[in-house]
C-alpha cells in the first residue's frame, strides 16, 4: 500500500502498472473506511441495546420479567416462506402490525419452515403473544 511507484529519480518503475496500483489502493482505502463506518454503527447499536437492558434492570424489572420481554432467538435453516397471508381484517392486529394480503411468512415467533407442522401451532403462538409488543 505504501511502497513507492517511482524510482530514485522520480520516474515510474517500468515493471509496475501505476494506474492499476493507484486505482486498487483507492478502492482498498474506500473499503477500509466503509468497514470502519459499519463497525462504528454496530458498536453504537450494541451500546444502545445494552443501555436499554441496564435501564430496565435499574427501573426495578426482575430478571424473570426482563427475560420474558426478550424474544427467543431462532436460527432458521432457510428463508423459504411456509405460509401466505390470504386476508387481513382492517383494524385488526395483523393490520396494525403491517401485514398485507399476499405477504409471505418466513417466521412466526419461533416457527419457521423447517419446524412448521400446521396452522394450529401458529394460532397457539398468536394466542401466547396476545397483548405483547
Amino acid at each position: 500500500m505504501d511502497s513507492p511507484l517511482v524510482d530514485s529519480e522520480g520516474f515510474p518503475i517500468p515493471s509496475i502498472d501505476v494506474y492499476a496500483v493507484r486505482t486498487s489502493r483507492v478502492q482498498l482505502i474506500r473499503l477500509a473506511n466503509d468497514r470502519k463506518a459499519l463497525q462504528a454503527k454496530i458498536a453504537e447499536s450494541l451500546e444502545a441495546a445494552h443501555a436499554d437492558e441496564r435501564l430496565r434492570k435499574e427501573a426495578g424489572a426482575s430478571e424473570l420479567e426482563t427475560q420474558k420481554e426478550d424474544f427467543e432467538i431462532v436460527h432458521r435453516t432457510s428463508n423459504d416462506p411456509f405460509a401466505r397471508v390470504i386476508n387481513v381484517l382492517p383494524g385488526g392486529p395483523a393490520d396494525e402490525d403491517g401485514l398485507k394480503e399476499d405477504d409471505y411468512i418466513l417466521q412466526w415467533g419461533p416457527i419457521h419452515r423447517a419446524i412448521f407442522t400446521g396452522i394450529v401451532g401458529m394460532a397457539e403462538e398468536a394466542k401466547n403473544a396476545e397483548g405483547v409488543r
